[in-house]
């Protein structure tokens, strides 16, 4: 599907589901040819069955959404046969994590004794969104120090905000807050309105600033990773007397790293909230990480995002992790961290689609684990410009592909050997000898500066070629060279010269960037410590090998389908 303008349309990934539509009664059965609408699938509930999505229609060659008006019906015609849908509003209802009350102070000001807020406190209301949007709206003035009375000028402060919300009894604290409104009125109420980026909420005021390192352990619930995990399932017997549940709590998993203890553990929890009509047993896995010294907010921001891409690269999913929560030097308890971040899915992870999951590298995990922090900051941007892509987030085809590209060359950059240029050095100064000194020999050494350095399609080979896969070379050859010439068609040409049609050549991009994202994806693997026989089982003899090999097919290259013998033992956990 695209995005059509005045002059060109933009495909987009990944690619939505649209389906025919139209308005019918209720019980009546349509005829869904050359309908006018289309519905795009925005999202899909699988335990209600319930698409959601937009209405779009045909006007003057372009699609354009369509304003549902009230009772109406629409149904659409999809895999599953005819489905009602309903109307979408145009104004969705934001979903919060926290919405609460309570009351405000600077960290200047001290709370007195026997009390859990200082005289200056300002009541107001905290709103925390499921994307991390963090807001407070003050029902009053907060004061500056010294007692300043706030003015027009105080929108320019910056300063972290402390406070105890009122039904949770929890207390709070802002980093980089930032003024969003300052109403002043003599004839009403004045108040404020403060976003920021990160919000910590604790058992105990946090006075100590941001750049303090007071983060002792973080702990991330892997919810949604039970597969993955492969946790154990309940027993439930049912007898004439009553029913028995049965379950075995997992090992915890202790990993030694370089610069600390990674563990892996399952929490067992009963409730019930009304003994007499029902019980509910759930398991809830934990990875908690403790280092070697304790860690900023930033620090642990850090480390989060490095755990969360390790997962996305293991399991080959984009699910995201929920918010952290840290334990802080001298208070008890868990406090939990907020902060703004783009939203995920929420998908459930299978050990189906997981390209490795945690049984199969055994003790292996905490190397594979101690190799992604190092070359995490040793790599950059060889690592980041692929996770970019799979983080949920939609990309132009071009975006895509040349995001690819430019990462599978700063990471050739990174692995390959230095070349011996000691020949290529006296020859360049040869040359430069024979050009008379002046402009045209300054000009000319500029040109030949990177005279030596590899073509792209002599990267890319080198490149897939490391991979421990019965690849032929010669397609191999061609799909590097075919990538090398549209790389070279986006930056140097400004896009496809030989007008066949912008869509047809930019929809061209799409099997070479799935292409792409296998083989850099595998690469990552196998720089990070995976096995190689892992990496061969995964093109060869997992459940997601026919889809790989579907991708790889499609731009030329052919694998063997023979299982690979694994070249050692696994190590258990």
């Amino acid at each position: 599907m695209s995005l059509k303008g005045r002059r060109h349309s933009f495909a987009i990934w990944p690619v939505p589901i649209i389906s025919q539509a139209d308005f019918v009664e209720i019980d009546a059965t349509p005829t869904l040819s050359d309908r006018p609408l289309i519905f795009r699938e925005d999202s899909f509930d699988a335990t209600t069955r319930v698409r959601r999505g937009g209405l779009w229609s045909s006007f003057d060659g372009c699609p354009k959404r369509t304003r549902l008006g009230a009772p109406a019906s629409a149904c659409v015609l999809g895999p599953e046969g005819l489905v009602q849908v309903r109307p979408i509003r145009e104004k969705q209802t934001v979903l919060r994590e926290l919405d609460e009350r309570g009351l405000f102070w600077r960290p200047e000001e001290r709370i007195p004794k026997n009390a859990y807020a200082p005289d200056s406190c300002v009541a107001g209301t905290l709103k925390i969104d499921r994307d991390g949007n963090i807001g407070l709206e003050l029902d009053n003035l907060l004061p500056r120090p010294n007692g300043v009375p706030p003015s027009k000028n105080a929108l320019a402060d910056r300063f972290p905000i402390i406070g105890i919300l009122k039904s949770s009894k929890s207390y709070i604290r802002l980093e980089e807050v930032w003024p969003r409104k300052l109403q002043l009125n003599p004839r009403s109420p004045s108040y404020q309105v403060f976003g920021s980026y990160v919000c910590i909420i604790s058992s105990a005021p946090i006075l100590a600033s941001s750049s303090k390192a007071y983060c002792s352990e973080i702990r991330l619930s892997l919810e949604g990773y039970e597969q993955w995990l492969e946790l154990g399932e309940a027993k439930v017997k049912t007898t004439r007397r009553g029913v028995t549940a049965q379950y075995g709590r997992p090992m915890s998993h202790i990993f030694k790293l370089a610069d600390g203890l990674l563990t892996i553990d399952t929490v067992l929890t009963v409730t019930a909230n009304d003994p007499f009509a029902s019980a509910a047993m759930s398991q809830q896995p934990f990875l908690t990480y403790k280092p070697r010294k304790p860690q900023t907010l930033d620090g642990v921001r850090e480390l989060f995002s490095q755990l969360e891409d390790l997962l996305i690269l293991l399991t080959d999913s984009e699910r995201g992790l929920p918010n952290p929560n840290v334990k802080i030097k001298r208070q008890r308890g868990w406090a939990t961290i907020y902060f703004t971040r783009r939203p995920r899915p929420e998908g459930e992870i299978t050990a189906f689609n997981s390209w490795v999951i945690l049984s199969q590298l055994g003790t292996d995990f905490g190397d594979v684990v101690d190799r992604w922090f190092a070359k995490h900051e040793e790599y950059g941007p060889a690592f980041h410009l692929y996770l970019g892509c799979r983080r949920g987030t939609q990309l132009y085809l071009e975006h895509r592909f040349v995001n690819l590209i430019w990462g599978l060359e700063s990471l050739h950059r990174q692995v390959a050997d230095p070349a011996d240029k000691s020949a290529l050095d006296a020859k360049i100064a040869r040359i430069l000898t024979a050009v008379p000194a002046g402009k045209d020999r300054t000009w000319l050494k500029g040109q030949l500066k990177r005279a030596g350095d590899p073509a792209l399609a002599d990267r890319l080979l080198d490149l897939i070629q490391r991979l421990p896969l019965p690849l032929d070379r010669k397609q191999v050859v061609g799909f590097a060279t075919t990538c090398a010439a549209r790389r070279n068609e986006i930056s140097h040409q400004g896009g496809h010269r030989r007008h066949s049609g912008y869509n047809q050549w930019v929809v061209g991009l799409h099997p070479l960037s799935n292409a792409l994202d296998r083989l850099y994806h595998a690469l990552i693997l196998m720089e990070i410590g995976v096995p190689s026989d892992r990496i061969q089982a995964i093109f060869q003899a997992s459940y997601t090998a026919f889809t790989i090999r579907q991708d790889l097919h499609a731009v030329g290259i052919t694998l063997a389908s023979a299982v690979p013998k694994p070249t050692a033992k696994p190590s258990t956990l």
